[in-house]
Formats: structure tokens, sequence, C-alpha cells
């Protein structure tokens, strides 16, 4: 998400070629997914991203800290319901949750 921001302020590259360097590469690793506040712009290209993966047919490696399911914040409620439900499609809905205590 950093990296699409950037292009806010650079000439030199757009969101569109970020995009799609993120949504072709053979394996995208995405690193705590839902950690930024939820906004159009955020559920939208989290959307487009694993859209784009799911048509592709190409993997993806998320870490969360919110869950897909259960009481209070979900995963959807910081990434949108449509890039959650993807997310989803995409792992098939093999999802390994490692709850447990923080060690940082």
């Amino acid at each position: 998400m950093l990296e699409l921001r950037r292009t806010f302020s650079d000439r030199y590259e757009t969101e569109a070629g970020v995009l799609d360097k993120l949504t072709y590469v053979d394996l995208l690793f995405m690193d705590d997914v839902g950690v930024d506040t939820p906004s159009e712009w955020i559920k939208s290209t989290y959307w487009t991203i694993l859209d784009r993966r799911l048509d592709w047919g190409l993997p993806v490696v998320v870490t969360t800290n919110k869950p897909f399911e259960g009481k209070g914040e979900i995963l959807a409620d910081r990434i949108g319901e449509g890039a959650a439900s993807r997310l989803l499609g995409l792992c098939k809905g093999r999802v390994i949750d490692m709850s447990g205590r923080d060690l940082r």
C-alpha cells in the first residue's frame, strides 16, 4: 500500500503500473492485510489485486491479525466484502489460523 500511495506524488510511476507489477508476479506475499484504516480506496485496491490474482489463478500468501469470521471486527470490515470473498476463493477456503500470544 505504501508503494501505491507513493504514486500520488511520484510523476514517474503510476498507480496502474504498480498494480500491474503486484498483480502479475508469480507469487505475491501480502503482510499485515487489514492494518490500514478502511477507506473506499483501500477496499478498491485490495479488491483489484485479489480479483486479478483470482482471474489469473495466481497464488497469494496473506498474513493478517483479523479473523475471517466471528464476533467483533473481521477482515472484511477492513478490506471490503468483495476482496475478502476473492481471498477466500483464492485459498479455496483453506485458512491457517495461527492465533496465539504475540511474541514481539
